[in-house]
């Protein structure tokens, strides 16, 4: 037995850039990408990033709410010439401005740095001055945008919202330890919002931080499993949020900020990408278990910015559970690093070797390929569309 339908491409929003009403100085990708989209392919048209400046506007809310918490700001410039002297590089460990250029490790040492506020932060909390999320408003914006080109992409594609946790809002707010619950809340109305307004939406939980946290090669598999298991618990309070029958998806990402992974090939254990696929199918919300929701579908990343998958990488997948029919799994395999015959090689042999485990298969890209020029996201989708037609020889 093998894939069944191969369900065209998964997009992610970081993909689509559209105009603001403003304009973009970036080509449009969104028009670029219809120019050679064929026969309805687009799964899941993606509307967390349909703007340029998506990611840098989550960063600028992030430091918003440091700055409400009247949490430290990031090290001063003399420890960031300091550092950038010990390393003896040409590129600055850490950016002189916070909306621009910022690193992983920037927002590390910022955690470290707001340690000994957090009390602070907590007692600002509690008097009313975390600044509100805007998530809702702006996926109002984006399907206005969809709807206007719902006609081009043709009736098998989906209007996607993608949502961090709450986790990550925090995290990347500068609160390492507790105070989740205040976060959570704030996201829960942001699903009301969303569902109340579009009904058809499919809401898509962005997981870097889950997925980087609960991937250390040092962790045993059972261990992964508990933590996996325990982050879950947070997005099913989250899915709860919504009226029965909401969809939602999950995009298992690496992190990238510019391009580069939060969790490095080195460090990171890639079977927990399996682990954590597993928790989400097995969890009791779903329909397919006897819950209220549906699962629209999972994005699994088959590499990063710097890393493609490979054949041996296949191994895996032998320990993936069986996704429910109808349920989309979107492999992740697009990577500029890889030709089409590769591309197309890998997912055969996938779908030879785990096709029964999957019986509705997207190509998506993997991480880190988020903001290219339209020019080069159209390359890309003609690569994805020339592969959908030689995988459908094999695989149908």
């Amino acid at each position: 037995m093998t894939v069944t339908d191969i369900a065209g491409i998964w997009s992610t929003g970081s993909n689509l850039v559209v105009p603001d009403e403003v304009g973009e100085p970036d080509p449009s990708a969104m028009q670029q990408l219809l120019a050679v989209q064929t026969g309805g392919e687009l799964v899941a048209c993606g509307g967390g990033e349909w703007r340029k400046g998506e990611k840098d506007w989550i960063i600028q809310h992030c430091i918003a709410v440091r700055k409400a918490l009247k949490l430290p700001g990031f090290p001063p410039r003399w420890f960031v010439a300091l550092v950038n002297k010990l390393r003896r590089q040409r590129e600055p460990l850490l950016a002189e401005a916070e909306d621009r250029q910022a690193t992983y490790l920037q927002y590390l040492l910022q955690l470290v740095m707001a340690l000994p506020f957090r009390w602070r932060a907590k007692a600002r909390i509690k008097a009313g001055h975390l600044p509100p999320l805007k998530y809702a408003e702006r996926a109002l914006e984006d399907h206005k945008r969809f709807k206007a080109l719902k006609e081009q992409l043709g009736d098998k594609a989906a209007f996607m919202r993608g949502l961090p946790s709450p986790r990550a809002i925090k995290i990347f707010s500068g609160l390492l330890f507790g105070m989740l619950k205040p976060f959570e809340n704030e996201m829960k109305g942001q699903v009301k919002q969303i569902f109340t307004a579009n009904p058809r939406v499919v809401v898509q939980w962005e997981v870097p931080v889950e997925l980087c946290f609960g991937s250390l090669k040092v962790y045993p598999k059972w261990l992964k499993y508990i933590i996996f298991r325990r982050f879950m618990t947070l997005f099913e309070r989250l899915i709860k949020a919504a009226p029965a029958g909401s969809h939602f998806a999950f995009h298992l990402c690496w992190g990238d900020l510019n391009n580069k992974p939060f969790m490095p090939a080195w460090l990171r254990s890639d079977d927990a990408r399996v682990i954590f696929t597993n928790v989400i199918l097995r969890s009791k919300v779903w329909r397919h278990n006897g819950g209220d929701y549906e699962l629209y579908g999972i994005h699994d990343p088959w590499g990063d910015g710097h890393n493609a998958a490979t054949e041996a990488d296949l191994a895996m997948f032998e320990e993936m559970d069986v996704f429910p029919e109808g349920v989309i799994y979107a492999a992740g395999v697009l990577h500029p690093k890889l030709s089409t015959e590769q591309i197309v090689d890998l997912i055969r042999l996938f779908a030879e070797r785990y096709g029964v485990k999957v019986l509705r298969l997207a190509l998506a890209a993997p991480c880190g390929d988020a903001r290219k020029p339209g020019d080069q996201v159209a390359v890309q989708y003609m690569v994805a569309l020339e592969a959908l037609e030689r995988l459908r020889e094999h695989v149908v």
